[in-house]
């Protein structure tokens, strides 16, 4: 052991400086490294702490929260949207109008069939025939678009027209 010692000695400068510049490489790096953790720890105290000073769990908490109410309220619309499109199904709002000269010694097309309908077909022809003394109106039902009674040639149109919209 002696003998090696001894044939170490004249290395013993050049050993003593390598050590001496890796451990100020070493102080360096841990500096810089000190640094970092300084950084990232005022970031994450920021985050945490929140711009205005919340907490960040408060700001998910409360986020989450507001989250579970919204879906709630969309649920609560969706079924709401389900009834209106049922109902509006049954809504007669397909329309055709037809104005025409039921007599010929009276012009200005005061007369008119027209044709209310559902999205099913159903509703119904409303007839109104205007004369010189008085204006009568008629009314003929409508299932799956047809009528079991005998349709003018003007309802067939006011119905052609509503069908048409459908």
């Amino acid at each position: 052991m002696q003998q090696l010692l001894e044939q170490l000695a004249p290395f013993t400068t050049h050993v003593l400086l390598g050590q001496s510049a890796i451990i100020a490489t070493l102080i360096v790096v841990l500096a810089s490294m000190v640094g970092r953790i300084k950084r990232i720890e005022a970031s994450r105290s920021t985050l945490l702490r929140g711009v205005t000073g919340e907490n960040l769990e408060e700001i998910v908490d409360r986020h989450l929260r507001e989250q579970v109410r919204l879906e709630g309220k969309v649920d609560q619309i969706d079924q709401r949207t389900s009834v209106i499109e049922k109902k509006m199904a049954r809504t007669k709002r397909h329309m055709g109008i037809v104005r025409y000269d039921a007599f010929t010694d009276v012009g200005g097309q005061q007369s008119f069939a027209l044709a209310l309908l559902d999205d099913n077909g159903e509703g119904a022809i409303l007839n109104g025939v205007v004369g010189r003394s008085d204006v009568r109106i008629f009314c003929k039902p409508l299932q799956k678009g047809e009528s079991d009674r005998t349709l003018s040639e003007e309802e067939q149109k006011a119905l052609a027209l509503a069908v048409r919209g459908r």
